[in-house]
């Protein structure tokens, strides 16, 4: 709410801040700011959502606290936050709280590192569930504070360690792979398995894993290693997710066991489909190459930025980074590419032209990628939207998954960013 001095001029800024088709129902601005500070305080509870709710009754449409870019708010209208240590000496200052939360996190994991380090399942390196019942909150005390941490698995190739973080979002990332890796581990069928998705692959997915310059498999092996990890997963998601017990892990080593080896043909199948793809792909980009003029041509820059998604999406490891249910949408994207160098040579204005406005989604979104607090998760959807982005702007005729477009996608990077 800013102190009572700056409020009427903060409140201005963040109703300039709205979306064009928001703020144009909002004419004068001015005159709903000094209405508003007149009539509402922080007694009304959250700004954003006092300050939403009275302007969705004023302009007679629906508008949200997240509709509000901060971004667009000036600095010196936002609150400084400070963490104050014991001797009041300023440990941290900024003007988002979730910036302070990572100028601090070194400090915060060494302290739960610390005070995990007497729990009974910390630091132990294992190759089977044998550190009992891991607990989804660990609340040690440390130098008289009550900390909380979050254990979970952590992946060292050829065994796991239980490790404590200071964030869900980590505890989740790790506890995936983690889980994976012991499962693996725990699977006695696991090289007859591997060596059995290695026969399937026919000799036309051989050759093309060989063709790509930078290929996303160094080896059928590793190719039938990587779908089988993703196999995994997908059972893992189909029961619930990771196990917390010793108990619920018993039981998901004999339900995949029991299921992983019909999930992992298919998967093996729809990777090779693609690597044939990228092979195809690759084809096709030699040649558009002797037609580029120079680093500043149209068809020079559709090429650099086919490269670079070709190596997000379809790149090491694609299969367990995707995730199996995601093939299918590897192989339409794939299926975009094509379609796109098709028409290149046609129309290489319009491919610059649309290659310029994805791309500038895509910086905001390493933005906020960087951002200390980001959502994550939401980080991960918003970059398959942009995939389908470049669908619906390169081969609209294949259809997307949602339904996409740029704005959409600005406010859901928005969402995901932490609030002041």
């Amino acid at each position: 709410w800013q102190v009572p001095g700056l409020r009427e001029e903060l409140v201005l800024a963040l109703l300039r801040a709205l979306p064009k088709d928001l703020r144009r129902e909002l004419v004068p601005v001015a005159q709903h700011a000094r209405e508003f500070v007149a009539q509402a305080s922080p007694s009304d509870g959250p700004l954003l959502e006092v300050l939403a709710k009275q302007m969705s009754a004023v302009a007679g449409v629906h508008i949200s606290a997240e509709d509000f870019d901060w971004g667009k708010v000036p600095e010196y209208l936002r609150p400084t936050f400070g963490i104050l240590g014991e001797d009041d000496h300023i440990l941290a200052r900024g003007k988002v709280v979730a910036d302070l939360y990572s100028q601090l996190r070194p400090q915060l994991d060494r302290a739960l590192q610390s005070a995990a380090a007497r729990a009974p399942f910390a630091g132990r390196r294992s190759v089977s569930w044998d550190f009992g019942d891991l607990p989804k909150t660990f609340e040690p005390e440390w130098n008289g504070y009550r900390l909380r941490g979050y254990p979970a698995l952590v992946d060292d190739g050829d065994a796991v360690t239980v490790r404590v973080f200071s964030d869900e979002a980590s505890q989740r990332s790790a506890m995936a792979s983690g889980v994976r890796r012991l499962l693996l581990l725990n699977l006695p069928s696991r090289r007859a398995l591997v060596d059995s998705l290695e026969r399937q692959l026919d000799n036309r997915t051989k050759l093309a894993l060989g063709a790509p310059s930078l290929p996303p498999y160094r080896s059928t092996r590793e190719m039938a290693e990587d779908v089988l990890a993703a196999a995994v997963d997908q059972v893992v998601a189909s029961l619930g997710g990771p196990p917390w017990s010793a108990t619920d892990f018993g039981a998901l080593v004999t339900a995949v066991r029991q299921q992983v080896e019909p999930v992992a043909r298919k998967g093996v199948v729809a990777a090779g489909r693609i690597i044939s793809k990228l092979q195809e792909l690759g084809r096709r980009t030699g040649e558009l190459s002797a037609k580029a003029t120079g680093p500043g041509s149209p068809i020079a820059a559709a090429l650099e930025d086919v490269a670079a998604q070709l190596a997000d999406i379809a790149g090491p490891g694609f299969a367990s980074r995707a995730g199996l249910g995601r093939l299918a949408d590897l192989e339409r994207y794939l299926g975009a590419v094509d379609r796109r160098l098709e028409k290149l040579p046609e129309e290489p204005r319009r491919d610059l032209a649309l290659t310029q406005r994805a791309r500038a989604l895509e910086e905001k979104l390493a933005g906020a990628e960087a951002a200390a607090g980001a959502d994550r998760d939401a980080l991960v959807a918003v970059r398959w939207m942009l995939e389908e982005l470049r669908v619906s702007f390169f081969a609209q005729s294949l259809g997307t998954r949602v339904p996409v477009s740029e704005e959409r996608i600005s406010r859901a990077i928005e969402r995901a960013l932490p609030g002041p």
